[in-house]
């Protein structure tokens, strides 16, 4: 979860997106990964995790194992831009 730092850092921002638009994307997706992560944090085991992938003792599965068309996926979003 977020610290004292990183939530008067979001302050700054929110206070700065409200007086120029141009910073609104940028909040926006700021505001997006700290909510998926605060899901993450709330689930079991997510610390464990995290510290054993830092370690890189975690197990992992390849993203095509798991998702059957990552391939397609990738080269839709490269399209995409």
């Amino acid at each position: 979860m977020p610290g004292p730092a990183q939530m008067e850092q979001l302050a700054e921002d929110v206070g700065e997106a409200a007086h120029d638009p141009a910073d609104y994307q940028l909040l926006q997706r700021l505001l997006h990964v700290w909510s998926v992560t605060a899901v993450a944090a709330g689930q079991p085991g997510y610390y464990g995790e995290l510290a054993a992938a830092r370690a890189g003792t975690s197990t992992t599965v390849p993203v095509i194992d798991v998702i059957p068309d990552w391939a397609e996926r990738v080269a839709a979003a490269k399209d995409w831009r």
